[in-house]
């Protein structure tokens, strides 16, 4: 009777088939040794309707599952997003790092197109390259405008006569401002030297008409938006006012010094010593020389936003374009208009 008790201490009673189950099989576990496990680990099997507990060499127990006690709130205490203050400080971080990455964002993107800039005069000076070889060594000049006017009238002559009606291999109304080979010659004798009113674009227009470039978007920048106002080429074939950036040193040719500027850009004024703006590339200058050199000068003089831009020549330091640097070449700016100013 008493054994029959101990038993039922030892192992109550469970009615429940699953909890017998459960039950037997713990019981089957061998016990392991102390040192290596001193206690069973606890098991809580949960179930639909209770829980089993089942501890070492004393079975499993069936619990009841208790309720949690939910934490009284009141609608003071719910919050639903953010205070006036937390989104202030969250927009004042959100400022500080934009302020910090915009400068270094536009100052990349500066540089990129600082070297578009100087990847587009270097394919400038290759065409004048292919047109010197054309032209015995001479750069595009008033001469080489009536040579390209005579080679013109020539196919246009040669092309009548066969009575095939084709178009002449060179455009004459690109050549030297459009003007006639007559009025041209005249203008050339009482001109001399002197520079005139032609822009740079008349003389780039040479390479067009001579099959030497094909590519307008070569002379065109939109960085110089910020000094001029600018027109995108429309590939007609000819380079009009606004879609030519760069300034050009006429009267040049292959055997010239080497140091002499060919392809630039553009300046703000003429003279003697003419001023660049330092607003396109933040007190640079872009410049091709005859020795296909291409890179940037600083634009030098107290006023940041303009001035002229000086080298070394020969060991001397010099304003690039002053009639005494240029030689026999003669600096005509591009066709354009500044902004904030008339002409």
């Amino acid at each position: 009777m008493a054994s029959k008790r101990n038993h039922e201490k030892s192992a109550p009673l469970i009615k429940n088939k699953t909890l017998k189950t459960i039950f037997q099989l713990f019981s089957s576990i061998p016990k392991v040794p102390f040192p290596l496990l001193p206690i069973r680990p606890l098991l809580h099997f949960k179930m639909q309707t209770a829980s089993v507990v089942c501890l070492k060499d004393r079975g499993c127990f069936p619990i009841k599952p208790t309720k949690i006690n939910k934490m009284k709130t009141t609608k003071g205490q719910l919050r639903s997003g953010f205070t006036l203050v937390e989104l202030l400080v969250v927009i004042s971080i959100i400022v500080v790092l934009a302020g910090l990455a915009v400068p270094t964002a536009m100052k990349a993107l500066g540089k990129a197109e600082q070297v578009t800039g100087i990847n587009n005069v270097k394919g400038i000076k290759s065409g004048l390259d292919l047109f010197a070889q054309d032209f015995d060594g001479e750069y595009p000049s008033d001469d080489t405008a009536e040579e390209l006017g005579e080679i013109s009238d020539d196919n246009v002559s040669s092309s009548s006569g066969r009575g095939t009606g084709s178009k002449s291999r060179l455009d004459r109304r690109n050549l030297d401002g459009g003007k006639k080979l007559g009025e041209r010659r005249s203008s050339r004798r009482a001109t001399a030297s002197n520079s005139g009113g032609s822009t740079s674009n008349d003389y780039f227009n040479q390479l067009i008409a001579a099959r030497a470039l094909d590519n307008e978007d070569l002379f065109y920048l939109k960085s110089f938006k910020k000094a001029f106002l600018l027109k995108k080429p429309n590939n007609d074939k000819k380079i009009d006012q606004g879609e030519n950036v760069w300034g050009y040193t006429k009267n040049l040719q292959q055997t010239s010094s080497s140091h002499l500027p060919v392809v630039f850009d553009s300046p703000i004024s003429g003279g003697d010593s003419p001023k660049f703006s330092g607003k396109v590339w933040d007190g640079k200058v872009i410049m091709a020389r005859l020795d296909s050199s291409t890179r940037t000068e600083l634009i030098g003089g107290s006023d940041k936003k303009s001035g002229p831009v000086r080298g070394k020549i020969d060991g001397e330091r010099l304003n690039l374009f002053s009639p005494e640097a240029l030689e026999e070449g003669i600096m005509v700016p591009a066709d354009l208009k500044r902004i904030g100013s008339g002409n």
